[in-house]
């Protein structure tokens, strides 16, 4: 079975941002990258299609909450598309809240 895109997730994180509000974090997956420094450990890194840069969602009841952008080193929103068209992802429909 494939995994997700989501399933990359957030690993852990360092405390030093790039950009204010911002921490350093690295995947499971082992890619280093930002994002919002209130992001952590079981977030999912995502791209929705329609959006112009990959964002980091976390889980609730009923669907998912937006926590903010994301950068991960070597995974922009193309290279999402094209790993989901090479069979490495599924995607998955869920609500945004």
């Amino acid at each position: 079975m494939n995994k997700k895109l989501g399933d990359i997730g957030v690993a852990g994180c360092g405390r030093y941002g790039v950009r204010y509000g911002e921490e350093t974090y690295i995947t499971q997956e082992g890619r280093i990258g930002t994002a919002a420094n209130n992001a952590g450990i079981g977030d999912k890194v995502c791209a929705m299609f329609g959006c112009a840069y990959l964002v980091v969602l976390r889980a609730k009841d009923d669907g998912y909450g937006v926590i903010g952008d994301v950068y991960v080193d070597g995974l922009g929103v193309v290279e999402a598309e094209r790993e989901l068209e090479e069979g490495k992802y599924d995607v998955e429909k869920s609500n945004i809240r």
